[in-house]
């Protein structure tokens, strides 16, 4: 059985579609697109995962599969 979880990684700084990795908080680096923010993110942890956008919250999540 699966169980899935989403682990919130960056949220959108207004105005536009501006991003900020939320372990860099509150100054951390802002990313000008969604496409920018992936990339830092995948370069920073290395590893390949599957992503969730909730576009009305503002926040980027990466999803994690434990199996139980």
């Amino acid at each position: 059985m699966e169980q899935e979880k989403n682990i919130l990684i960056a949220k959108r700084v207004p105005p536009s579609d501006r991003w900020r990795l939320v372990d860099e908080e509150p100054d951390g680096k802002i990313y000008n697109s969604l496409t920018e923010i992936l990339e830092a993110y995948f370069q920073k942890v290395q590893t390949r995962c599957e992503f969730r956008l909730a576009p009305l919250k503002g926040e980027l999540y990466i999803l994690s599969i434990n199996y139980i």
